[in-house]
């Protein structure tokens, strides 16, 4: 059991700094691309988040295995590692007790989001059941899209799997024609790039991870919306998504901003390539320098946790 803690604090603290570790980089590409390459930027974000999992799951399961390989690691107590270890020495400044509330916050964060994932799949299935008791839009294109009486925003993408549009009834009828096929075209982007399920995951990574866990959702939040505004604007016109949008967001603050963003001038591939280059080799040579003693502070993170329960 003592164990488990261990490595599951120690898995945290992994993902944690695995995302922070990440967010400069991807951030740095991802605030460079123009409109219309803005799915690159959310898959960079998705793939940042699936980096910080991948990392605290390897840790999860290797770390008690590492701490006891003879050729990998001597023992912190015969070799000390303050410098590679910083909870290691908070374990004398802090006290155990205070380690041990932080172990036990961090096995809260996971918990929650395991939570969050599970809750949100639940409702979204019941969401989803309800699907086949709606009528299809009348004249959409599409025959997967649904009218309801109430929508959220009007509009919205149901499902995880096998993800449907859902318009609101008054929506269908107020709008246009094209303004209607702009919406349409809108969460059909949404609906390519599974950006539901894409969604419910990193909500679950952001209540993990609050800190980078909520950066990383709300810049893939940003970048798909703008992907899906770019599809709406190039398939059915920029007047069409805008009296959409218009209807949607009757103050129209919120609109106005979205089109000057879809509107922006494209930024030249130059810039994002640079930064995407330099910081791959970046990357590479502190795997190539470091990547040895990031090993060796995991494990003296797994044995502080370990000696402080024990």
């Amino acid at each position: 059991m003592i164990v488990a803690v261990a490595a599951l604090t120690s898995a945290w603290i992994a993902g944690a700094l695995a995302l922070v570790l990440l967010a400069l980089p991807v951030a740095s590409v991802a605030r460079l691309l123009p409109p219309r390459q803005a799915r690159i930027g959310a898959l960079l974000w998705a793939l940042a988040a699936a980096a910080g999992l991948v990392v605290s799951g390897t840790v999860l399961v290797l770390a008690p295995q590492w701490a006891a390989h003879p050729l990998l690691y001597t023992p912190h107590l015969e070799r000390p590692l303050p410098h590679l270890c910083l909870l290691g020495a908070a374990r004398w400044w802090l006290g155990v007790e205070l380690i041990r509330a932080l172990t036990l916050a961090a096995l809260g964060l996971m918990a929650a989001g395991l939570t969050r994932l599970a809750l949100g799949l639940g409702r979204t299935r019941a969401v989803a059941a309800t699907l086949r008791e709606l009528p299809p839009l009348h004249g959409a294109l599409d025959p997967h899209v649904f009218v309801a009486d109430d929508a959220r925003g009007g509009s919205t993408t149901v499902g995880l799997l096998r993800p449907r549009v859902v318009v609101s009834r008054a929506l269908a009828e107020e709008l246009a024609p094209d303004a209607r096929a702009a919406v349409i075209s809108h969460e059909q982007c949404h609906i390519r790039w599974r950006d539901p399920l894409a969604r419910l995951a990193l909500s679950a990574v952001a209540v993990a991870w609050p800190v980078p866990g909520l950066l990383v959702l709300h810049e893939w939040t940003r970048m798909s919306e703008l992907a899906a505004d770019w599809q709406a604007v190039t398939r059915v016109g920029a007047q069409a998504w805008r009296d959409a949008l218009a209807a949607l967001d009757r103050d129209g603050g919120t609109a106005e901003e979205r089109l000057r963003r879809v509107e922006h001038p494209a930024a030249g591939s130059a810039g994002w390539m640079a930064a995407a280059a330099s910081w791959s080799f970046l990357g590479a040579a502190a795997l190539a320098l470091y990547g040895r003693t990031a090993l060796l502070s995991v494990v003296c993170l797994f044995e502080t946790v370990l000696t402080s329960w024990q």
